[in-house]
């Protein structure tokens, strides 16, 4: 599991408290080396072979740093865009 999980009350509970979230999960992610992955796409990376676990990691830290209701919320979209 990643070692970053914000507590209850700062998980991402929806519209109300997002810009807050995403400048904390914004800058975790750049300093962990993975900001890129929340902006980009594969055929951004040089080295492809490390997007998709890169990528998972990012989306793991994402995801677990969210409301259940958010995360089912989520869980149910046909894409991300």
């Amino acid at each position: 599991m990643p070692e970053f999980i914000l507590n209850e009350k700062d998980k991402l509970q929806g519209s109300s408290n997002f810009d807050i979230w995403y400048c904390t999960i914004e800058g975790y992610l750049k300093a962990k080396q993975l900001g890129g992955y929340i902006k980009s796409n594969y055929k951004t990376f040089n080295e492809p072979s490390k997007f998709e676990p890169n990528d998972t990691l990012a989306g793991i830290i994402i995801f677990t740093n969210c409301t259940d209701s958010v995360k089912r919320y989520i869980m149910n979209c046909e894409s991300a865009y």
